[in-house]
């Protein structure tokens, strides 16, 4: 092509660009609503403004809700072999209910940590809390196998617990739930130390009769939350399968 021929289309080439773009610009200072309700005209073509997008907040800069580090606090006390629901025993449906709190938070934020200490008069760490991306066939198969063994000392059990997260994580919401049918030491102060320190303590009392447990007490160990104190009874396998799921939650 000859030098004058190919100056010639550089130019078109360039001036059709200018018309775009200086249509594209008064189109921008329209109003939104205007920018998507009709076709601006260019030069070759026409171009359909593009509506407004719905924000990615994954890119945006938003918190997501804060990891979470709980201890499982199971009651395997001697009347915990009693039947509770059916056929099922209540230390089978203890055993239940923490596959469904594992299996549930793992289904929401696998980075979470869980761990189990089980108690009756004295308190053992079954696991420490873990990342459940890396620990959780290990938790199911640990919370499947729970024994009966002796009486109840909750107090012992809270202190256990809250020493076992003694050590803060940064970013890190630190929890205790606790399961228990009967009654048996003082978990208040123990509890009362770590909701200071911005822990959450959930409490879950299980039998056929809420006077199977002292409610009183475990109310007060109980944290509150947006004005809701995070303690319930129930009596039956459904409602303690409902009960943990709703547990697994994010609390913040």
């Amino acid at each position: 092509m000859h030098t004058k021929a190919l100056l010639t289309k550089m130019f078109k080439t360039l001036g059709a660009n200018q018309d775009v773009n200086r249509t594209t610009v008064m189109n921008a200072s329209e109003p939104a609503a205007t920018q998507t309700a009709h076709a601006v005209r260019t030069t070759d073509r026409t171009v359909t403004a593009i509506p407004p997008q719905d924000m990615d907040f994954t890119r945006a800069g938003i918190a997501s809700p804060k990891r979470e580090r709980t201890y499982l606090l199971i009651d395997i006390s001697g009347s915990m072999k009693d039947r509770y629901d059916g056929t099922t025993t209540k230390i089978e449906a203890a055993g239940l209910a923490a596959q469904t709190f594992v299996l549930e938070k793992y289904g929401i934020d696998q980075t979470d940590l869980v761990g189990v200490i089980i108690f009756d008069h004295n308190a053992d760490i079954l696991m420490p809390p873990q990342p459940l991306d890396t620990c959780k066939p290990e938790l199911l198969k640990a919370v499947r196998n729970l024994s009966i063994r002796g009486g109840t000392d909750l107090g012992n059990a809270m202190q256990t617990a809250v020493s076992a997260l003694s050590s803060k994580i940064a970013g890190v919401t630190d929890r205790i739930v606790l399961l228990t049918d009967g009654e048996g030491g003082d978990p208040r102060i123990a509890a009362e130390s770590f909701k200071q320190s911005g822990g959450i303590v959930d409490c879950i009392g299980i039998g056929s009769k809420p006077s199977c447990v002292n409610e009183k007490l475990l109310r007060q160990t109980a944290s509150v939350v947006d004005g809701q104190i995070r303690y319930t009874f129930v009596s039956d396998m459904q409602m303690l399968n409902t009960t943990f799921t709703r547990l697994s939650a994010k609390t913040q």
